[in-house]
């Protein structure tokens, strides 16, 4: 299967705020990054990661504001949002870059916080 094919798959999964079944559209030995230092390696080190952030959280969404597929690659704009167990609410833009293989995504990096407008800025420039 593709990238056309599996995104949507992923998207579907994200949008419904299931990010643990993200994890398992990566690669046993996949890679993540977050702001270009090493956040996970393999598909059980990024599902152990979730399953500690998302146990404060007691809502969590995701909406996708953008995407494209370039070859192997996709690129996502999406929008963040959760409430921790003591009621704060959290919102937080993020783009993503997965390398997909096949069905599965062999890397993907992520850039939020101070990195993630320039990142914003490079991949989904404002229209002039």
């Amino acid at each position: 299967m593709s990238i056309a094919v599996m995104l949507p798959v992923y998207l579907n999964q994200l949008s419904g705020g299931r990010t643990l079944n993200c994890c398992g559209l990566m690669h046993h030995d996949a890679e993540q990054y977050e702001n270009g230092e090493l956040f996970a390696r393999g598909r059980n080190e990024a599902l152990a990661r979730q399953r500690s952030f998302r146990e404060g959280i007691t809502e969590f969404s995701a909406s996708l504001l953008d995407s494209r597929i370039e070859g192997n690659s996709a690129l996502l704009h999406v929008q963040y949002a959760w409430t921790a167990a003591d009621g704060t609410r959290h919102c937080q833009p993020g783009i993503h870059l997965q390398r997909w293989e096949g069905r599965m995504i062999r890397r993907e990096d992520f850039w939020v916080g101070e990195q993630y407008e320039a990142r914003r800025s490079q991949y989904f420039p404002d229209p002039a």
